[in-house]
Order: structure tokens, then C-alpha cells, then sequence
């Protein structure tokens, strides 16, 4: 007789209850998979995105829409942060689609601590880029501390600005 399996996914209210001074806490927090169930409440994922280490989720009050921030200076080529979520060798779309190799969907199946998938393009000239999009985001060219992160889509993403 197969035995059923059980879920070890922990929600994120469940990771919010959890003892933050814990050692596991930040491991727990940083390895949780985002779920479509977890889009719906933002505010909550958002704050435990933020407890984490790298830049900061912020609501861009100009795109009136979340964005990232920078907590702290980069140099040119640094590793600012991922880009998790869903991969495909074959072509995808979608607005949380990143292009580097494989096709990344960040919209969910990424970790918390994976916050690529939150870079917002800067506008449709694509004048301000200053990171580059793909499993790993890098700086391409120096990022001062409290500056939005930009990155190109590229010429296929559909702008609806």
C-alpha cells in the first residue's frame, strides 16, 4: 500500500507566527516557494521579503506599482540578487518573465529570497537600466544605496504604459 505524502510547505502566516530569533528562521523565510495562495496577501509577503537580506520591495509611488530598492551601494558586475520562479527551455511570456538562457516565470515558484522577479522596467525608451535580468541579476553599472533598481525587458515585452 503507497503511503500519501505529506506537505512540508509552510504558509506564509505560518512563517510570519514563527520565532524570528529561531537560527532556522532566515533559512526557513529565504527557501519558502512562493504559492498563487501566497499572492493574496501581499502585505505579508512582502514584509517577510524584506526581513531577508538585498534590496528592498517598495511601493513606487511614480509607477504606482511595488518596485526594488537598493539597501546598499553595488559596484558594476556585483550580484544585487536572483530571479527565481518557473523555468522553461522553450520561449514563454508573461510580465514576470526574465530571458538568459531559460525562461524564468517569477510570478510564483520563486524563493522569498530570490527578489528579481520585482525589478520594474524603467520606461518604454528603456533610458534607465542598472541591472541585467536573468537567474542571476547584476549590477551594470554602479548602484548607489536607496536607488530603484531598472532593468531592460527587452523589445518583445508587452508595455501596456
Amino acid at each position: 500500500m503507497k503511503r500519501a505524502s505529506s506537505s512540508t510547505s509552510t504558509s506564509l502566516a505560518d512563517l510570519d507566527r514563527q520565532d524570528r530569533s529561531h537560527r532556522l528562521f532566515k533559512k526557513r523565510l529565504a527557501d519558502h516557494v512562493v504559492t498563487e495562495h501566497d499572492l493574496d496577501a501581499p502585505a505579508l509577503l512582502i514584509n517577510l521579503v524584506n526581513e531577508l537580506d538585498g534590496p528592498a520591495v517598495e511601493w513606487d509611488e511614480q509607477r504606482n506599482c511595488y518596485g526594488l530598492k537598493a539597501r546598499q551601494h553595488y559596484k558594476r558586475g556585483a550580484l544585487v540578487t536572483t530571479y527565481g520562479g518557473a523555468q522553461s527551455v522553450t520561449e514563454i511570456s508573461g510580465d514576470y518573465v526574465a530571458k538568459g538562457g531559460v525562461y524564468v516565470d517569477g510570478r510564483i515558484g520563486f524563493k522569498l529570497s530570490q527578489k528579481g522577479r520585482w525589478i520594474n522596467e524603467s520606461d518604454r525608451e528603456r533610458t534607465t537600466i542598472n541591472v541585467t535580468l536573468g537567474l542571476n541579476v547584476r549590477a551594470a553599472q554602479d548602484i548607489a544605496q536607496g536607488e530603484w533598481l531598472f532593468a531592460d525587458y527587452g523589445p518583445d515585452y508587452q508595455r501596456t504604459y
